[in-house]
């Protein structure tokens, strides 16, 4: 069986660490002055390198020959931690081996003894965070007054997860990704080591893919050559990696800071023919818009931004900001995080990521209730008002029509007076068609009239954002009991106010209590006999 690469090429000395220069600085100073501290804590995301560090050092300490802190690797102690057959290098799983027993048995009591053949024991203990609060309490002494021949290396990817207490004991080194650049360089050299040409942007692909993770951009580089071609190029990597084109990114982009939807919808549609998976290009739309707002608020691209980015894409991206308002861009960033979360479930894969682009590129509502009247329907989602019956419509007919327009504008708006003494009937005329409306609307008060707009006062926005999505049902009720062509506008009030206004209401003495009303009318019951 055939090594993975992470392992075939595991790093054999410092020197041939990436992305980590500050820690391998430290330590290789310290190995070569001899100051070996008794227990490291070597914190960072996962496949950076914490764990071959961690036997680097191991290796150093222990080695017959080392080289201003290096290991030589050709003593039979560099030898044997090298096959992983040394009996003074203990590797512990701490995910597997939680528990206070196991820490007792293999750890501290281990610990006691000398070591086998080696100047040194060394404990590696990885995700050290998963042991249990007994498992830390009971290591904690040992940690701390450690043998002098042991050496403790504890490795975790949840630092926040490790007690202060096991902290403060131990030199803590924090690892950081790896950089695009340097991830390029190292799979180049291992593609030359493996006789194989790897085009550059593939290897750049495979990199921005990895997100800083060394093993995780060998593993996909080793699934590419395992492929048996000895010239890989994008077709290849289509096979393994989620496929992705950043020139559709920028066009979609594009599209929606211009609010053209027809053509964002088109680049969907060409992204579904071509079989790129949406819920990566979705994540990679997210992470270009991130930049997009980055430029747009710092006015220029940070040096963390370039890595892995060529000068064009670098001059797309300023061009982008210009083109998007800062408060769009937040609403357009907020809006794909929501509807990502709806893309593992949806029937249609394409489906949330069609609907970003839709609600972006329609025009946004108009602020004032009348301009609200004149917009097209089909731009919000609506319940069609409840046709009057009959007899109304016979009764509306039968009524004379207003002399002139001086007489029709006067009749225009309605005081909060004649509004809440018309308000019964409203709610009786809501109660027959929509029930759960007139619960929401029975649980707030006319406030004030603006104008030709009822300002409508509820005690949470949840009831206020019920109200502004059912608007038209209301408004056709208004016009219908009143007469005149009222808009209303749903806010949010202080409870206690409703309250008040509730209690100064004169209440039925036959009525029964409100939350029998509100049951009564939820099921459409009535009420036989009371006790």
């Amino acid at each position: 069986m055939s090594l993975a690469l992470y392992r075939k090429y595991r790093p054999r000395t410092f020197a041939e660490l990436i992305g980590q220069d500050h820690i391998r600085t430290t330590l290789v100073n310290q190995l070569a002055s001899g100051k070996v501290a008794h227990a490291y804590l070597f914190s960072g995301p996962r496949g950076i390198g914490k764990t071959t560090t961690a036997r680097l050092v191991a290796r150093s300490i222990n080695c017959s020959h080392p080289k201003k802190g290096e290991p030589d690797n050709t003593c039979d102690a560099c030898k044997e931690m090298l096959a992983q057959r040394s009996l003074d290098i203990i590797e512990i799983d701490a995910a597997s081996n939680t528990g206070v027993d196991h820490v007792r048995e293999h750890i501290i009591e281990n610990a006691r003894f000398t070591p086998h053949k080696f100047p040194y024991k060394v404990f590696i203990i990885d995700e050290v965070h998963m042991l249990s609060t007994s498992a830390f309490n009971a290591l904690l002494k040992t940690l701390e007054e450690p043998p002098q021949h042991v050496v403790f290396i504890l490795a975790t990817t949840e630092v926040h997860r490790v007690p202060e207490t096991i902290i403060s004991r131990c030199q803590r080194f924090d690892f950081q990704k790896i950089k695009v650049a340097d991830l390029v360089i190292r799979l180049r050299h291992i593609a030359e080591l493996e006789s194989v040409t790897v085009e550059e942007p593939v290897l750049q692909a495979i990199a921005r893919y990895a997100k800083g993770a060394s093993r995780d951009a060998e593993v996909v580089l080793g699934q590419l050559l395992a492929l048996g071609e000895k010239k890989i190029t994008r077709d290849h990597a289509d096979l393994v990696l989620p496929r992705s084109d950043i020139a559709s990114l920028l066009e979609l982009a594009r599209s929606l800071s211009q609010h053209d939807g027809k053509a964002g919808l088109t680049v969907i549609s060409r992204m579904m023919d071509e079989g790129v998976h949406l819920q990566e290009f979705m994540s990679q739309f997210i992470e270009l818009l991130r930049k997009v707002l980055i430029v747009k608020i710092t006015d220029g691209i940070p040096d963390a931004e370039r890595d892995g980015a060529d000068e064009q894409i670098v001059g797309a991206l300023s061009e982008l900001a210009g083109s998007f308002e800062t408060n769009d861009l937040i609403a357009l960033v907020e809006r794909c995080i929501e509807r990502k979360k709806e893309m593992k479930y949806s029937a249609l894969p394409q489906l949330p990521l069609e609907l970003v682009v839709i609600e972006h590129a329609a025009p946004p509502e108009p602020s004032n209730a009348h301009s609200k009247k004149q917009q097209n329907p089909l731009d919000r989602p609506s319940i069609p008002p409840r046709l009057p019956s009959r007899d109304k419509l016979e009764k509306t007919e039968s009524k004379p029509i207003p002399a002139s327009s001086e007489h029709k504008a006067a009749n225009a708006s309605m005081s909060i007076e004649g509004v809440r003494g018309a308000w019964p009937k409203v709610l009786e005329a809501v109660r027959k068609d929509h029930r759960g409306l007139y619960l929401v609307l029975r649980s707030g008060k006319p406030i004030r009239v603006d104008g030709s707009a009822i300002i409508f006062g509820l005690p949470y926005k949840l009831l206020a954002d019920q109200v502004r999505r059912s608007t038209p049902v209301i408004e056709g009720v208004l016009q219908e009991v009143t007469g005149l062509d009222l808009g209303i506008t749903g806010i949010v009030v202080p409870k206690s106010e409703l309250e008040e206004e509730k209690a100064a209401s004169p209440v039925a003495q036959d009525a029964p209590a409100d939350g029998v009303h509100d049951i009564i009318d939820a099921f459409g019951g009535e009420v036989v006999a009371e006790e």
